[in-house]
């Protein structure tokens, strides 16, 4: 569980992004609407396939928070691979396969005072 606190607000907002290369270039993406939210880079083509309920609106989303949102107590599972970045949720699990993944954690105060902590397992 990820948790802050603050001694001059009692209120802190906590965010986790699990980091993905969604704005590091000019991908070539492809969209499919499907029943299940998944993403597959190819890293080496500069090619992505965006699968989700509305496959637009989650790589849009995805763009906006610089990857993919990690709720308190949410499972990530992570394979190694280095030729590819692939990404699925399922269950409320997120599996992702790819190069060694960061998190990044930002908690901000009722004052807008923040700080942002970076993790990779």
């Amino acid at each position: 569980a990820i948790s802050a606190s603050d001694a001059c607000s009692r209120e802190v907002n906590v965010t986790s992004i699990l980091a993905l290369p969604v704005n590091d270039r000019s991908w070539d993406v492809k969209f499919e609407d499907g029943d299940k939210a998944s993403i597959k880079f190819d890293l080496e083509k500069g090619k992505v396939e965006v699968s989700a309920p509305d496959a637009t609106g989650f790589w849009q989303q995805l763009q906006a928070a610089g990857g993919l949102e990690v709720g308190d107590g949410q499972f990530v599972e992570w394979k190694p691979a280095n030729d590819k970045l692939e990404l699925q949720v399922h269950d409320g699990v997120i599996k992702l396969k790819g190069p060694l993944p960061t998190l990044v954690v930002t908690a901000t105060d009722e004052a807008q005072n923040s700080v942002v902590v970076t993790a990779t397992p």
